[in-house]
């Protein structure tokens, strides 16, 4: 009993970056719990084999408490997890994540007991009545669980303590990864293949907007939103032990739902301390057409800010409206022109398609509108998808647009409809395409003629080349550095995945 483990977190998703794991297991660990965490990357369509949920139980052996971490795409996962684990043990599992944070009640039916929400103070407490082998669980914040065959929920809760938010779980020891079959230790190298170059983090919690289509949505009604920024200096500690441990490390993503709420003055602070001590290029994933300003854009540009992602999603007014994004146009292409204003800068902005509201004449509205945005700049497209919990998921069930949860979790955001209209999102992007002729093949004469599938096919086959060069140039960065291990790596992992990532590049 002495070696027993505390808490084992599998995590079902596609990556091992997974912050809010990693930050809630160094939360325990710093408390002096003993936690464990089992990554099973593979794409959501794919089901664990029988060998794999063997050596998933094997692992689980001798801990007290079990918890799953998953989004609503990899639900059919998590339960065959459930189903194996329970053949084998009485261990109370706890599911967390966005999916039985945004789905509590599907998900207490098949889960001895849920995390709503964040999970730092919900598991720290738990941990600490199971080691005592006390089973009031009452008062615990943001978990559900059953007693007598009743739901007991509750009350919510924010995580408040950001300062002691310090360096996620990196340890590498007692973390174990799923490759080719085989659930073996995490190495360094095996840490350096699956994670990449580009350390991800996050500065702060919370959203202020509650789009229709986002976990936000769920959470800033349940509970009343609060921005909670991290000190910069706790930042600044988290990032020197990463470069220092991890020397491989090139890059730094900033994975804030919402980031530029910091002060001018702390992005300045930020910047003289990062350029000081880190010093890689920063990718800052948070921008959002309300909150970019130039003098708060400028110090992160200073510190090596090299690209941007926007969320513009849609034009159409009455769309915007439905996705809860009623911003003003104007407001949205003066955003767009301070990120231009900053050369160099790189921009990737995002839109939604494959809306059943939207009309033909609404999509090309957003196609002309992007028409007018600067260049350069890039576009990423996806395909609206009914994450359970929302206010467009609700939507969805009313109008009859989906039947259940598990109809809509079947597909994912990358699998955009290979219509006309949609393919010419693919092209917005490109600079040597003059607007003029982006307009004109807008045209209802040119969108009905004879030549629309050739247009289709022509868009295809060059969003085709567009992947196999990125992939190319990907690999060819490993071959110049003589890495010829990554490569091998990168070659295995691409062949196992390829089903996945061909359907989206055909789609």
């Amino acid at each position: 009993m002495k070696n027993l483990q505390d808490l084992v977190f599998i995590s079902t998703s596609s990556d091992i970056q997974t912050y809010n794991i990693r930050r809630v297991s160094a939360y325990l660990k710093n408390h002096g719990f003993k936690t464990k965490i089992i990554f099973l990357p593979q794409p959501f369509a794919n089901r664990y084999s029988d060998n794999v949920l063997k050596q998933v139980i094997d692992l689980c052996k001798d801990t007290r408490l079990i918890g799953i971490s998953l989004m609503s795409n990899y639900w059919s996962n998590a339960l065959q997890l459930i189903s194996a684990l329970k053949e084998k043990y009485d261990t109370p599992i706890i599911g967390g994540g966005s999916h039985p944070s945004a789905n509590p009640e599907e998900s207490m039916e098949k889960f001895d007991m849920i995390c709503v929400g964040e999970g730092d103070d919900t598991l720290l407490q738990l941990l600490a009545k199971i080691k005592n082998n006390d089973d009031n669980f009452g008062g615990i914040p943001n978990l559900h669980y059953k007693k007598d065959g009743v739901v007991i929920k509750n009350p919510l809760m924010r995580f408040e303590k950001t300062e002691e938010i310090k360096t996620p779980d990196f340890d590498l020891e007692d973390h174990y990864i799923l490759f080719q079959e085989k659930v073996q230790p995490m190495t360094y190298n095996l840490f350096r293949y699956f994670h990449g170059e580009t350390y991800t983090t996050q500065f702060a919690f919370g959203c202020p907007f509650v789009c229709s289509f986002c976990i936000h949505n769920v959470y800033n009604k349940r509970i009343r939103f609060k921005f909670r920024k991290r000190n910069i200096d706790v930042v600044m500690d988290e990032l020197k032990y990463i470069k220092k441990k991890f020397p491989f490390m090139e890059k730094l993503r900033i994975e804030d739902d919402t980031f530029f709420f910091y002060t001018k003055e702390e992005l300045e602070h930020f910047r003289d301390e990062y350029k000081k001590h880190v010093n890689m290029p920063i990718y800052v994933c948070g921008g959002q057409p309300m909150v970019i300003k130039k003098e708060l854009m400028k110090p992160m540009v200073e510190a090596g800010m090299y690209k941007i992602r926007m969320g513009i999603q849609t034009a159409a007014p009455r769309i915007a409206e439905l996705y809860q994004r009623a911003y003003p146009r104007n407001r949205i292409l003066e955003a767009c022109r301070i990120i231009n204003s900053f050369k160099g800068l790189k921009v990737t902005y995002d839109f939604i398609v494959d809306n059943p509201w939207e009309t033909e004449e609404e999509t090309i509205d957003t196609l002309k509108f992007i028409a007018e945005i600067p260049r350069p700049f890039a576009t990423s497209v996806f395909s609206l998808t009914f994450f359970p919990g929302p206010d467009l998921y609700k939507k969805a069930l009313e109008d009859g647009i989906i039947k259940n949860s598990e109809e809509a979790m079947q597909k994912h955001y990358y699998g955009v409809k290979p219509t006309y209209l949609n393919s010419l999102f693919f092209i917005s992007d490109v600079g040597w395409l003059p607007k003029k002729f982006k307009l004109f093949l807008l045209k209802d004469s040119v969108r009905r003629s004879k030549f629309a599938p050739l247009i289709i096919r022509s868009i295809r086959f060059y969003r085709t080349l567009r992947n196999k060069k990125s992939l190319a140039v990907f690999m060819l960065n490993y071959v110049r550095k003589f890495d010829i291990n990554r490569i091998i790596f990168s070659v295995k992992k691409y062949l196992n995945d390829r089903t996945y990532y061909s359907s989206y590049v055909k789609s």
